[in-house]
């Protein structure tokens, strides 16, 4: 009876967490065609990808503590909601205030899905006394390569990008109405003032905040400029290209689904300086050969060098004895998703000064950080 409790509570949380990464696989593997439909250039393009991220930073604290304060499933409820109905609005937009605008909402929702989503999964993790964090972000990877899968063959198809949003939220509706059913019941706890809940990590959590920085910008960075890099490149199509973050996803996929298993064996500071030794040959493989195939191996050995690092860090905040979970993962999500967020609009300000290449030559100084970094994820 409890190995079918524990299944069933980790479906209804994964299905948040593939919920989140399908919303965000789909809008990241078609930005060459908002590119083209509003022709931007880099730097334009980063600047609405600050938006994006500004929405979303702007959410992690608010969420955190709404998640400790009334719950996090019932939080995770309405922001799945919310996630969704503003991902569908985002093709619709014919201007660029609204497309800002759209993406400014979509930042917010999926951000703050993010948070109550992963106190969620804590709260599971402690209940049930196994270490399945890894597991759940395996679903977002997997929620994400889907939507990469799909806008690879939208694009392979000339399928416009409104009907290629429509028919990703169709396909997620069910997801939705299977979080709705859940029963959870979530921990409440006594919080501190909402202003309190924007402080930067305490002194415990900032090593986790640089770690989860440095990995999120690389994630990030992935997400929002592979696709884009393997054009310029490699000159492949805006499919081929769109295929390339499908295999990062599925990486973190793989992975992440081992993750778990690959902490406990190892110990969480050995399982971070493994991966970033593995993610910095992935970055070298991208950056110097510059043939398609070998720079899809290389995002692949990126994608299995992050997969387990965010997990890791969440699961080491969540033990953390001096602030709650809701706050310690928010905390350490505002300073380390600032990578995932903020990072890549910086560096199409920096490809646009320079060139697209730069961006993975910091994504691969970055690994040197994380792997400098990992003692801090000894236990407490």
């Amino acid at each position: 009876m409890l190995r079918i409790a524990f299944f069933k509570d980790w479906v209804m949380v994964a299905g948040a967490f593939i919920l989140a990464g399908s919303t965000f696989g789909i809008w990241a593997s078609r930005i060459p065609a908002f590119v083209t439909r509003f022709d931007l250039s880099p730097g334009q393009l980063g600047g609405f990808l600050f938006l994006l991220a500004f929405g979303a930073i702007l959410s992690f604290a608010c969420s955190g503590f709404l998640s400790d304060k009334f719950g996090a499933v019932s939080i995770s409820k309405i922001l799945a909601c919310l996630c969704l109905s503003v991902f569908i609005c985002l093709p619709l937009a014919n201007d660029l205030v609204t497309f800002g605008w759209f993406l400014f909402l979509f930042g917010v929702f999926n951000g703050g899905l993010d948070i109550s989503m992963n106190v969620w999964a804590s709260e599971v993790q402690k209940r049930y006394e196994k270490q399945v964090l890894s597991s759940f972000h395996s679903m977002f990877s997997m929620g994400a390569g889907i939507g990469a899968v799909l806008g690879f063959v939208a694009a392979s198809n000339e399928i416009s990008i409104q009907a290629n949003f429509f028919i990703g939220a169709i396909f997620l509706i069910p997801v939705l109405v299977l979080i709705l059913c859940s029963k959870w019941q979530s921990e409440r706890k006594k919080v501190d003032a909402l202003f309190k809940q924007f402080a930067i990590p305490k002194k415990s959590l900032v090593g986790l905040g640089v770690i989860a920085f440095c990995s999120s910008l690389g994630e990030g960075g992935v997400a929002d400029w592979s696709a884009l890099y393997l054009v310029f490149v490699t000159q492949v199509s805006e499919a081929d290209a769109a295929l390339g973050f499908g295999a990062f996803s599925f990486s973190m996929v793989v992975f992440r689904l081992m993750g778990d298993k690959i902490i406990v064996r190892l110990g969480k500071e050995a399982t971070g300086r493994i991966s970033a030794i593995i993610a910095f040959f992935g970055v070298v493989l991208v950056i110097f050969p510059g043939y398609y195939v070998i720079i899809v191996l290389g995002l692949i050995f990126m994608g299995a060098g992050y997969a387990i690092l965010i997990p890791v860090c969440f699961s080491r905040a969540a033990e953390d004895l001096s602030v709650s979970p809701g706050a310690a993962i928010a905390s350490v999500s505002t300073f380390g998703y600032s990578g995932f967020l903020i990072g890549p609009p910086i560096l199409g300000l920096i490809a646009d000064y320079t060139s697209i290449i730069s961006v993975f030559v910091i994504l691969m100084l970055l690994t040197g950080v994380i792997f400098a970094m990992s003692n801090q994820l000894s236990p407490p």
